[in-house]
């Protein structure tokens, strides 16, 4: 559930609040995670530009569903509670938020988890999206590129669900999801 108020004190302000419960299961492992997060930003620029942070809590539950799980796997077992800080700048060109056929859409953002709970770590995600119409026919081009760095702090590692997975239909087609990584003996 997400409620958004795009024009804050009649300001290029938005201010959005979301809260979610999610469960998702993977080939190794089940998450269950429930929370919120909080967004403050301030467009510039014909509202092209924008920069904000969010602050998000989230409480989060892993059961191991490998027979024979690594050293790695069982540590992630169990509950963990992540307090993090994501500030980001975003630049938006498109002509259509809903169905674009032009324009560009970038975005860099830092996670920085240890602000209280369990998860200390930093994860920086870059990526770049462009639209473009092909000739006069109704198709459009579409290339995204993303490069990201996560690492953990102060002896901590990055938790599995906030890892890079490459592989499905959100980042590599022809690969089942997650596949393109390192694999675990």
């Amino acid at each position: 559930l997400t409620v958004t108020q795009p024009w804050l004190f009649n300001k290029p302000i938005s201010l959005s609040g979301t809260l979610y419960n999610s469960k998702y299961d993977y080939t190794s492992y089940d998450e269950h995670a429930y929370g919120g997060k909080i967004t403050l930003a301030r467009r510039f620029f014909d509202n092209t530009l924008k920069i904000g942070s969010t602050y998000g809590l989230s409480l989060e539950k892993i059961d191991i569903t490998e027979s024979n799980p690594s050293k790695y796997l069982k540590d992630q077992e169990g509950r963990h509670t992540e307090s993090y800080v994501t500030p980001f700048i975003e630049r938006d060109t498109l002509d259509s938020s809903v169905f674009p056929t032009s324009g560009a859409l970038s975005n860099v953002s830092v996670r920085v988890a240890g602000l209280g709970g369990t998860e200390r770590y930093t994860k920086t995600v870059a990526f770049h999206s462009i639209y473009h119409k092909l000739f006069s026919s109704p198709l459009i081009a579409h290339v995204r590129g993303e490069a990201g760095y996560a690492t953990g702090i102060s002896g901590k590692h990055v938790p599995i669900q906030n890892k890079f997975f490459l592989g499905g239909i959100d980042s590599v087609r022809g690969f089942s999801e997650g596949k393109i990584s390192p694999e675990d003996d």
